[in-house]
């Protein structure tokens, strides 16, 4: 009875929970058809991102790949023009470690010669010293000699005229008074004919001595002479010797600026191949390269250009002007040395021949031993020829 009494109520109760769960249900669906409708747009969003980071990384990989061809091959140009770097500086110090070492010995040569020469040159100063006081005292005692000549000749002079005005009068009273004794008074001898004969064997003495001593002073005027000229041709090889020094100096100074010019050279070589290892691409990371071929190829560019200003062609040039000026240097040198006597050349060739063999030894020991070091190297040219003209002239006072 309740039941019937309540059916309305249960099915009111009913129909109103069927459609409030219908109602439910409905919007739990559209709420899940607008999730699936804002997921299906996100997704498809991301998957065209997807493609998108996926043809950019293609094309990042592709640039990757280039940029590591790109760097394989200047690596091993790099490599390859290193060591034809490496072969070209090793000749181009070898040359001019030989050609420092023959300057050396060449400078060391004219260095001692320029002693030699100097010596010379004071033993010369002295001689033509001594000439000259040994000429101005001749010169005195022969203007005494002179003159003590002419005083003598001048009271013979006298004495004669006397004799002779005496005679005369002597003649003239015999004539007049004796006229047969005349013939007698001229045959008879003179009666100073014995003062007369010492006083022309005292002249033709003092005649005789006179012309001696102007023999001796021509001899010493001669000597002289020979000697001032001997000192001029010692004044003229000593400039040239001085000259050849100071081009010697010059040329040591410019094969030091090129062999510091190749060593920094070799050290911006070696910077440039230091920044090229850091900067090495590793093939695990996915990050974007920081190399850049432009700027490897403009730097390499760079280099080879200052490589090339130090090529073989250019240092052969070089050196053969620094052989061309010291052939230059020496031939005023050669000049005056064939203007020398002949023992005085042969002094100066036998010197030329040690200067020779001193050049080939220390050639051999070179190509023996070529990284030797030389201990004066650092020093400057001034002060090597200073260190040396100190230790010769120590050696001249010591001898």
């Amino acid at each position: 009875m309740c039941n019937r009494r309540n059916k309305p109520i249960w099915q009111a109760t009913v129909l109103l929970a069927l459609v409030g769960g219908l109602g439910y249900t409905f919007y739990l669906y559209n709420s899940a058809t607008m999730d699936l409708d804002a997921s299906r747009s996100e997704a498809d969003k991301y998957l065209h991102q997807r493609e998108s980071l996926s043809s950019q990384l293609q094309v990042v990989y592709e640039h990757r790949a280039r940029l590591e061809r790109s760097l394989q091959k200047e690596k091993a140009d790099h490599k390859n023009v290193k060591l034809d770097f490496s072969k070209k500086q090793n000749a181009f110090l070898l040359n001019v470690t030989r050609s420092k070492h023959e300057a050396m010995n060449r400078f060391n040569s004219l260095e001692t010669q320029y002693n030699m020469l100097k010596a010379q040159a004071k033993e010369l100063q002295t001689d033509y010293s001594r000439l000259q006081q040994q000429y101005s005292r001749l010169s005195s005692e022969h203007g005494l000699v002179v003159n003590e000549q002419k005083r003598n000749f001048q009271v013979y002079k006298e004495q004669k005229a006397n004799e002779i005005l005496s005679l005369t009068g002597m003649t003239g009273i015999c004539t007049l008074d004796h006229p047969e004794k005349f013939k007698e008074i001229e045959v008879c001898p003179p009666p100073f004919g014995e003062e007369q004969q010492y006083t022309n064997l005292s002249s033709s003495t003092a005649l005789a001595a006179s012309q001696k001593y102007q023999e001796k002073l021509r001899m010493l005027q001669e000597e002289f002479a020979t000697y001032k000229y001997m000192y001029f041709l010692e004044i003229t090889v000593y400039q040239a010797a001085k000259q050849s020094l100071q081009s010697e100096i010059q040329e040591t100074s410019e094969l030091k600026k090129v062999r510091r010019d190749a060593k920094n050279v070799r050290k911006e070589w070696n910077e440039d191949e230091q920044s090229l290892g850091e900067q090495k691409i590793d093939s695990n990371q996915n990050s974007l390269p920081v190399v850049q071929p432009e700027i490897v190829g403009d730097r390499q560019d760079q280099r080879r250009s200052q490589y090339d200003a130090l090529s073989r062609e250019e240092i052969n040039r070089q050196v053969a002007e620094l052989r061309n000026h010291r052939e230059q240097a020496a031939q005023p040198q050669l000049k005056v040395a064939s203007m020398l006597p002949v023992q005085r050349q042969d002094e100066l060739q036998q010197k030329a021949d040690n200067d020779e063999e001193d050049v080939g030894e220390t050639k051999s020991q070179q190509e023996a031993d070529p990284d030797e070091e030389d201990p004066d190297e650092d020093k400057v040219p001034e002060q090597q020829f200073h260190d040396r003209s100190l230790k010769a002239e120590a050696g001249a006072a010591v001898q």
